[in-house]
């Protein structure tokens, strides 16, 4: 059977032009951490101005929940009603919970609970009960230093213990932290302060207890509680990718070995979008130097020869990658491709091309003289003289 076949070529449909930022991945060949490499790069590329990929809205973490949110409110509604042993026993709780899951908790949270065990421990008197208030008084000091006791609210005796813990603390000085993080990169807060971004230098901290937390765009937060001594103490905390920017990354990793080829893989158009981004700055670190090369997916283009070592270099491929981007390639136009197949099958057996049937060129008479009678009557009508019709037939 001869088929005919009409093949229309048609443009793809437009789509719409990815914005003029750039994502960023570094992956060490070795399996060891990249993380503080990636942030000193996309540190030195916020401080030239370059649109980055908005990681906190692409990925957002996991929404976090703390039970001593309900353990401290209930702990107050106890207090208030002069039910101190139920206080106290909901404040220890809420201790207990903080120290165990402190991501979602506060430093406030904490010297509250220490505050008011202390000031029930003084509301059943003795001397053993006062120095257990002084320890705990020192202990919310610690977290909180900004807390104060009202002698007018507590009584003059509450007051005369308060003031000894804040000499306390005083006289037990401070000592060193020291704080890292895996991945690094990772912003660190004390208290609603921010102290840097992993690895940060060695910070002094009154001697006590401290709650530490850990946050990175793109990862889940973490937090740690961590008892620094006069010896000090290092807080380390680990936070897992959102799951989402998770398979980026592995898309980016695999993505490593196109590196040097000398064009833009077909694979991170695909990354790109996903990102939201026009361009794609992937770095591999190995032996101490990191190799980078910018991609950008609308026109193909790249920039490469882009290298950081242990001695830095991280501003110069900033500057670099800043005036790729000023200055982009035109966007390629998608090409066209076949996106319809129209068929229709012949007579069995006959292979003649279709100019030669008997029955397509009958059509197209029967179509001529139709058309020519139906002109020439719309002709004599409009002259005036009515067509007639005349009927052939047998006498």
């Amino acid at each position: 059977m001869l088929t005919l076949t009409l093949v229309c070529l048609a443009a793809q449909p437009a789509r719409p032009p990815l914005p003029n930022r750039v994502s960023v991945f570094v992956v060490d060949k070795s399996g060891g951490d990249s993380g503080g490499i990636e942030a000193q790069v996309l540190g030195a590329l916020d401080d030239e101005k370059v649109s980055l990929a908005d990681l906190d809205t692409l990925f957002t973490p996991s929404p976090v929940t703390s039970a001593a949110d309900k353990l401290l409110a209930d702990a107050k509604i106890a207090y208030d009603n002069l039910d101190y042993d139920a206080a106290l026993a909901k404040y220890q709780e809420a201790l207990e919970s903080m120290v165990k899951s402190p991501l979602g908790a506060s430093s406030k949270q904490l010297a509250e609970a220490w505050q008011f065990i202390a000031i029930i421990a003084l509301q059943n008197g003795g001397k053993t009960q006062a120095k257990k208030a002084q320890d705990a008084f020192v202990k919310a000091l610690v977290h909180d230093p900004s807390i104060q006791v009202d002698a007018k609210t507590y009584g003059a005796d509450v007051k005369k213990v308060f003031d000894k813990a804040v000499a306390e603390v005083a006289k037990q000085g401070k000592s060193t932290l020291k704080v890292e993080s895996t991945p690094g990169g990772a912003d660190v807060t004390l208290a609603g302060r921010l102290l840097g971004t992993t690895p940060v230098e060695p910070i002094e901290l009154p001697v006590g207890q401290h709650l530490i937390t850990f946050a990175r765009p793109g990862y889940e937060p973490a937090a740690v509680v961590v008892e620094l001594t006069r010896n000090g103490a290092t807080a380390s905390g680990t936070l897992s990718l959102v799951a989402a920017y998770a398979d980026q990354r592995s898309t980016a990793g695999a993505l490593v070995s196109s590196l040097g080829s000398g064009k833009v893989p077909g694979g991170a158009r695909a990354l790109a979008e996903k990102m939201n981004t026009r361009f794609v700055l992937l770095g591999s670190t190995s032996g101490g130097q990191t190799t980078f090369e910018l991609w950008d997916v609308e026109s193909g283009s790249q920039l490469n020869g882009l290298r950081v070592g242990e001695d830095g270099g991280y501003s110069k491929v900033a500057k670099k990658v800043k005036q790729f981007v000023a200055s982009p390639s035109a966007i390629v136009a998608a090409p066209p491709e076949p996106v319809a197949v129209v068929k229709r099958p012949t007579e069995p057996g006959n292979d003649e091309p279709l100019y030669k049937k008997w029955w397509l060129w009958a059509a197209v008479g029967v179509v001529v003289v139709g058309g020519a009678t139906a002109g020439g009557i719309a002709a004599a009508n409009a002259n005036g003289h009515p067509f007639n019709t005349v009927l052939l037939g047998s006498p």
